[in-house]
């Protein structure tokens, strides 16, 4: 590729509307790179920037590409789809900086493909850096997609990925879930809900009739059985390609209720389905029902 590599830069304005357009740089990054990637790219940029661009390049072989960031979610981690100048399928670049990140991501990938399930195939990795190089899944996810023509078929093919997740589960493979951690994940709706969106407050009499109701919550939870939990199975971490569903954000999957997913499935996300909905879609053929 010689001096010349294509690579993203984001232009100054602020604006989310130019967030993935692209063109090409030789040598090194304008020096405005630095402070219109800092709230856009990642941790320790440029250099990180840098570095990322270089790993990719290594990879490539040394075909020109076009590297353009996609819209960044709610952690540290960032992704940048990466187009070639032929013909070949566009890959997808995960910058994790978090320790153990990306090599949590590749190992339960593996667990989800040795189930049958469809998830990003790990092209590349560099673990001590925190970089991936995983297959392109596409844009189009469940959130994007679902209507009521369409809803009964998607729900269908993202329960049965679910059943062959939860049909491969081994104990001891992944993390347990624990009652201190569901008391965490109920203490989240006080904080960020309760707290933050809606500006309330609890007393002490309402703190104790809260921590009662959570109590009985993580106790009937942790009398359910288990298996392999993905712990985010929504309509935003679900992709409508080939086969559908493609399953992202799964790098935080761990070993508990087998309801968990299928609960967050259709009550997470911002997608309402109502119990009609719910019930033709077969809720029930859980695992649970399947053994």
């Amino acid at each position: 590729m010689g001096s010349k590599l294509f690579r993203s830069v984001f232009k100054n304005s602020g604006s989310t509307e130019n967030a993935s357009e692209v063109y090409t740089m030789t040598e090194k990054p304008p020096q405005t790179v630095e402070s219109i990637e800092r709230g856009a790219v990642g941790v320790g940029l440029p250099n990180r920037y840098q570095q990322l661009v270089r790993w990719a390049e290594s990879q490539c072989g040394g075909v020109s590409f076009k590297l353009s960031p996609l819209p960044p979610g709610a952690s540290a981690r960032h992704y940048f789809r990466l187009k070639f100048a032929d013909d070949r399928p566009s890959l997808i670049v995960r910058d994790a900086p978090a320790h153990g990140d990306s090599c949590r991501f590749a190992r339960i990938a593996r667990l989800l493909a040795d189930a049958g399930v469809h998830a990003p195939e790990v092209i590349a990795q560099n673990l001590e850096q925190g970089f991936l190089l995983v297959t392109d899944l596409g844009d189009a996810t469940y959130l994007s997609a679902l209507n009521h023509k369409n809803a009964d078929s998607l729900f269908e093919a993202a329960i049965d990925a679910l059943i062959r997740w939860q049909l491969a589960s081994r104990a001891s493979v992944l993390p347990y879930v624990d009652e201190r951690l569901l008391r965490g994940e109920l203490h989240l709706f006080v904080k960020w809900y309760l707290e933050r969106h809606l500006g309330m407050s609890l007393d002490s009499e309402e703190r104790d009739i809260f921590d009662r109701v959570a109590a009985e919550i993580v106790a009937r939870n942790l009398l359910q059985p288990t298996g392999y939990m993905h712990g985010d199975y929504t309509a935003r971490n679900l992709m409508v390609c080939d086969p559908t569903p493609g399953v992202l954000d799964f790098q935080d999957a761990m070993y508990g209720s087998l309801t968990y997913d299928l609960a967050s499935l259709f009550w997470c996300s911002g997608v309402h389905h109502g119990n009609g909905q719910r019930s033709r879609c077969g809720v029930g053929r859980s695992v649970i029902g399947k053994k």
